[in-house]
C-alpha cells in the first residue's frame, strides 16, 4: 500500500492531494498509453467514484487494487 501512495504522489504534480484529467493524461500518455481522448474520460470516471472530478489517493488506490474481498475486510 505505501507504494501506491508514493505512485500517487508521483503523480500529483501541483501537490494538492489529489489527480485531475490533466495529470492522469499525463501519467498515462508517459507510460506510453495512446488513449483517445473518450477512453481517457472513461478510465478517469472509472478512477473518480464521487464524480468530483478529481482522483483522491483512497480513489486511486481502490481502483488499483479493487475493493476489499470479505476475508481481506475481515483480516483488516
Amino acid at each position: 500500500m505505501r507504494s501506491l501512495i508514493i505512485l500517487f504522489k508521483s503523480f500529483d504534480t501541483n501537490s494538492d492531494a489529489s489527480l485531475d484529467r490533466t495529470e492522469m493524461q499525463w501519467v498515462l500518455k508517459q507510460s506510453g498509453q495512446n488513449l483517445s481522448p473518450s477512453e481517457y474520460e472513461k478510465l478517469f470516471r472509472y478512477f473518480d467514484k464521487n464524480n468530483n472530478g478529481k482522483i483522491s489517493s483512497s480513489e486511486f488506490i481502490r481502483g488499483v487494487r479493487g475493493e476489499l474481498s470479505k476475508a481481506r475486510s475481515d483480516m483488516v
